[in-house]
């Protein structure tokens, strides 16, 4: 959470963290609590009569608090947006759902401190992960999450084509600068020779894990 006075660079600093976590390979999403103000006719007045929205009752912390615990409970909720020119709180039908991870972090196979084959589970056998498949709201939960990225595989297939179009020209500088494709490069697993050889083991590794996947998970 960035917090800070208006003007402070919040919602600067927050998009450019999300510009460098797309750049990783994320999908981060950023919540503004502007969208949460109250409606202006219910927001406090200073000492000289103007509107004072650097207070903490200018917020709807009620319903920030709720829809927060709704996506950590893994529920789908409407997002806000608030309308300065009207000062309403208007919804638009954005919606946005957390729910539990489907898979867990072994990098798609190419770390050396993981068995990089596409089968088996890593974080899940470790500490309190484990436990948390001993809850079968959870499984249930997990198993509905990757039930739908399983029927989306086409289009996550498609995403790595396109992401890897996109970003070939930065990978040939990376490549100029540190001969990345020719000399071991920590903590991969191999030495790819090519971009292109790279990007093919990633999608083949992908639809092997998917496929894998969908028969391990059903059995939890």
């Amino acid at each position: 959470m960035i917090a800070g006075p208006s003007s402070s660079g919040k919602t600067t600093t927050s998009k450019r963290i999300a510009i460098q976590l797309i750049a990783c390979g994320l999908h981060p999403h950023t919540l503004s609590t502007d969208n949460y103000f109250v409606n202006r006719v219910d927001t406090p007045l200073d000492e000289n009569g103007e509107y004072d929205f650097e207070c903490i009752e200018a917020v709807d912390t009620a319903f920030f608090n709720e829809q927060m615990n709704q996506l950590l409970n893994g529920e789908e909720v409407e997002l806000p947006r608030y309308d300065f020119v009207s000062g309403e709180r208007k919804f638009e039908g954005k919606k946005l759902k957390i729910g539990p991870l489907w898979d867990y972090d072994i990098a798609f196979g190419n770390v050396y401190y993981a068995d990089h084959s596409p089968e088996g589970f890593y974080v899940k056998n470790l500490s309190w992960y484990n436990r948390l498949f001993q809850d079968p709201a959870f499984v249930n939960k997990v198993k509905e999450r990757f039930d739908f990225f399983y029927s989306q595989r086409e289009d996550l297939l498609r995403e790595i084509n396109e992401s890897a179009v996109y970003l070939r020209y930065s990978v040939e500088e990376n490549n100029n600068r540190w001969g990345t494709f020719y000399t071991y490069t920590w903590p991969n697993t191999s030495i790819w020779g090519s971009y292109q050889n790279e990007v093919q083991q990633l999608k083949q590794w992908f639809i092997q894990r998917m496929e894998w996947l969908n028969t391990a998970i059903h059995e939890l």
